[in-house]
């Protein structure tokens, strides 16, 4: 662990590790192994008092987040989190929250909210259609097969270099694969379609607040009406006259309930409150059959 922490520190990056060490930090040798790597206890570094026990059935810390200096600098907070819901153990699991631009200088990421971190399995069916999904993609690809050579290569020849290319990317494809498989049974986050009729009437709604309040305050038409007005293809021109807002509104902004309620949008505007609650008993009339 030393070497390889060594080996990527003068290349210079920063070393995050998450331990399982069970040791807690005033043993002798996990002290020494944090001395000589130059490795703090980002959780304890960013608690006040005693951070949490990650041991559930005790008051023991063995099990920790470590990183450098820079690391901490770039943390906010820390603690622990239950593993009820996946996994059966008697651990907790550790988090830390970065500032982004801290710990990625000139770079932007996205966390995750709170709710995402803990590992669910609750939805078998997601569950199983992902593991059935990851072993189409493995077997395609041959995973298994190309796994078992690559170890039995490492055991004939040794470490090197063609064999250390091969296993980066053996481990770049797994981890994509897993990704794959996770988004192709993740949600879909499309949004939904409004429908265009809902549309329209809203920024006729707006449109006629808009024109309304101008023609009250005796103030020109604003810039945001003038747009809607085009959008919805209505001459802009005559607005500022009462007779064009009165012929306008009574020619395209009508609705009819069952035939007999019948109420233009400027009405609907000046009674307010009593005309919805009339149509809305119309419709709850035509509703019963009443």
């Amino acid at each position: 662990m030393t070497d390889l922490i060594s080996e990527w520190t003068v290349k210079g990056y920063h070393p995050i590790i998450g331990m399982d060490a069970n040791a807690s930090l005033d043993e002798a040798r996990f002290s020494q192994f944090l001395d000589r790597n130059h490795l703090i206890d980002v959780v304890g570094h960013v608690t006040s008092g005693d951070p949490p026990p990650t041991y559930s059935r005790g008051q023991k810390r063995i099990d920790f987040i470590l990183g450098d200096m820079h690391v901490c600098e770039a943390a906010i907070q820390g603690g622990s989190l239950g593993m009820h819901e996946g996994l059966f153990s008697d651990h907790t699991l550790q988090f830390v929250d970065f500032d982004q631009r801290r710990l990625f200088p000139n770079e932007a990421h996205t966390p995750l909210i709170r709710q995402e971190r803990q590992f669910t399995l609750k939805n078998a069916i997601k569950k199983n259609a992902f593991l059935r999904k990851l072993c189409e993609i493995h077997s395609h690809q041959r995973i298994g097969d190309r796994v078992v050579a690559l170890a039995q290569a490492f055991l004939d020849e040794g470490k090197t270099e063609d064999l250390v290319q091969r296993y980066n990317r053996l481990h770049y494809e797994i981890r994509c694969s897993m990704l794959a498989a996770a988004n192709n049974q993740a949600r879909k986050k499309f949004g939904y379609q409004w429908s265009p009729a809902l549309v329209k009437a809203g920024m006729m709604t707006h449109l006629w607040r808009s024109i309304t309040s101008s023609k009250r305050r005796q103030t020109q038409v604003t810039a945001s009406a003038r747009q809607l007005t085009n959008l919805l293809d209505m001459p802009i021109e005559e607005s500022t006259t009462s007779v064009w807002l009165r012929a306008t509104a009574t020619s395209t902004l009508q609705f009819d309930v069952s035939g007999e309620y019948n109420v233009t949008m400027w009405q609907n505007n000046c009674n307010g409150l009593r005309a919805s609650l009339k149509w809305l008993w119309w419709i709850g009339q035509a509703k019963t059959g009443n």
